[in-house]
């Protein structure tokens, strides 16, 4: 993201005290507007929650998405810098597992057009033409990545074994790159033929990535090997420990997700921690107020739609233990029932009904 700043600035073709001036001003202006924004949206998606649209809520998120960009444009930086910072701002409110669930269609769409235009500009006839200075690149790229990785991830406390395989798996090029070059061929901040060429080395990198995930593994199971048997329980540090499992948490493995959070959905959750001694729980609710109520009272509550598989997947849930549908609507039972079940057929689901003819329904 900081490169994304910079170009525009080099672009410029001012001296370096101007472009630390010009880079600083805009820095403070935009985290300015960063720090106000993530307290106005907090608000804003408060009211747009209490509309209970999903149409209205992905709209608001994409508006967010354009009006950064058009605002980051208007202090001095590129329009890529500030729809990062929109995403940074909605991962940042109270319903950022309904926007990650909202937005993902487009997340599709938009990763298949931008690898597609990836591809695009790959030139075969470069690549044949220098394909010594090609291979050298791509050799030298993954090779100086594994090794500042490793010294990161060490230094961070990571084992050897992990460092190995994570350093080697991301030791390719980023999609990123293609947005920041993309950036300086159209300032002109580099010439096109490098650009052309530095894009083949990104996209053959790119391609190798199953390969160097395999030589990743390989080479993780080779150093376990060398340890002695005495030290392969250490070869996690305790750090790295630590993370996997604050990460396992949450995840929600093997939870149980109750949808409706309103006086049965928390009568059930009640009855499941405090009875049956369950405590890995997550319930899902449209009504901010209560998702609200919930997190004050150190409740497991998260807004969105629960009869949503996507939503579910993005609130890490991974392989629920049961399903509890709890809403008032028979409709939105009924409905929820189908989507869940169909998505999870092994899981058991219980649904509330209120007569023996909704029973036979559900």
């Amino acid at each position: 993201a900081p490169l994304l700043v910079v170009v525009p600035l080099v672009e410029s073709g001012q001296d370096a005290a101007a472009v630390v001036t010009i880079l600083l001003k805009s820095a403070a202006g935009f985290g300015l507007v960063i720090a106000a924004g993530s307290v106005l949206l907090r608000r804003v998606f408060e009211v747009v929650a209490e509309t209970r649209s999903m149409d209205t809520f992905v709209a608001t998120a994409l508006f967010v998405a354009v009006g950064m960009g058009i605002l980051a444009e208007k202090c001095g930086l590129s329009n890529t810098t500030g729809a990062f910072a929109a995403g940074v701002l909605l991962a940042g409110t109270n319903y950022r597992a309904q926007i990650k669930a909202d937005i993902r269609p487009f997340q599709g769409i938009l990763l298949g057009v931008f690898f597609m235009t990836a591809g695009a500009t790959l030139d075969p006839s470069l690549a044949l033409q220098q394909w010594q200075t090609v291979i050298a690149l791509v050799v030298g790229l993954i090779v100086l990545k594994t090794t500042v990785l490793g010294i990161i991830l060490r230094a961070s406390g990571f084992s050897t074994l992990e460092c190995s395989r994570m350093s080697v798996l991301l030791s390719g090029g980023g999609e990123f790159a293609f947005v920041l070059l993309t950036v300086a061929k159209e300032l002109k901040v580099l010439p096109k033929d490098f650009v052309d060429l530095l894009n083949v080395v990104i996209v053959l990198s790119m391609s190798a990535t199953p390969f160097l995930g395999q030589a990743g593994d390989a080479l993780g199971k080779w150093l376990q090997d060398q340890k002695p048997a005495s030290n392969k329980s250490d070869m996690l540090a305790p750090e790295v420990v630590k993370d996997q499992e604050q990460e396992s948490s949450e995840k929600c493995e093997n939870c149980v997700v109750v949808c409706g959070f309103g006086p049965v959905g928390q009568g059930v959750t009640a009855i499941l921690e405090r009875s049956l001694g369950i405590k890995s729980i997550v319930a899902f609710d449209l009504n901010p107020a209560r998702v609200l109520e919930a997190a004050v009272s150190g409740l497991p509550a998260v807004y969105g739609d629960g009869s949503s598989p996507k939503l579910l997947e993005s609130s890490g849930v991974v392989s629920p233990r049961a399903i509890v549908i709890t809403y008032a609507n028979l409709a939105r039972r009924l409905q929820a029932v189908e989507q869940l079940h169909a998505a999870y057929p092994s899981v058991p689901i219980f649904a509330r009904a209120r007569s023996e003819q909704e029973r036979e329904k559900l």
